[in-house]
């Protein structure tokens, strides 16, 4: 082969090359984003187990006495709102509202609302969200006095999504510990676990 037709030949390659490179950022160029989630906004409903203990201090009416008990709980509809400042990343307010309002119609209140830090992976299908949350309840199946708490909640599921991630459904097991101060000096510690369904429908921006 002369050089002639060697340069000829390297002269079409490099064309071609060229050809490829401007084609491929054509198409990134002008290719749509996959569209992440902003916020977004649903309910769940669940349902599970919890072991409580309960102990009053010496001097405090039945001095010293402990008690042992297990409940089966439930979540009626709730208020999720989630804010992604992230896209694998979002803040999530969870309150139980239908609860609320059927526990305001009777004897027995209940008031709570929970934070969780969610942290979505897998092409967001699977989260880990630890929580933090605040209790009042005055429940007698419960607790014999009125009182407040803390809640420290985790959560562990998956989620799927629709193509255009407007739409998600979740099923994940939310373990939890409570702490209660209860009138009268009496403390509760209670470990539980729910298992949960979610629907949540998402903004989303390209």
């Amino acid at each position: 082969m002369d050089s002639c037709a060697f340069t000829h030949s390297r002269g079409r390659y490099l064309t071609a090359l060229c050809f490829l490179a401007l084609t491929e950022l054509f198409l990134l160029q002008n290719a749509r984003a996959a569209p992440s989630r902003t916020w977004g906004i649903g309910t769940m409903i669940g349902g599970g187990y919890m072991g409580l203990s309960s102990h009053t201090p010496e001097g405090k009416g039945t001095e010293g006495k402990g008690t042992e008990g297990e409940v089966a709980l439930f979540y009626l509809p709730t208020l999720e709102v989630k804010y992604f400042p992230v896209p694998a990343f979002s803040i999530d307010l969870s309150v139980p509202v239908s609860m609320m309002v059927v526990s305001a119609f009777s004897n027995h209140h209940v008031f709570l609302a929970e934070v969780f830090f969610n942290f979505h992976f897998g092409n967001d299908v699977f989260f880990l969200a630890p929580g933090l949350g605040g209790q009042y309840i005055n429940h007698p199946s419960i607790c014999e006095h009125k009182g407040g708490g803390l809640r420290i909640p985790l959560r562990v599921g998956i989620e799927y999504n629709s193509t255009s991630k407007n739409i998600g459904i979740g099923l994940f097991m939310q373990p939890f510990y409570i702490f209660n101060a209860i009138e009268g000096g009496k403390r509760e510690h209670g470990l539980g676990a729910f298992f949960c369904l979610s629907l949540t429908f998402y903004g989303t921006s390209s």
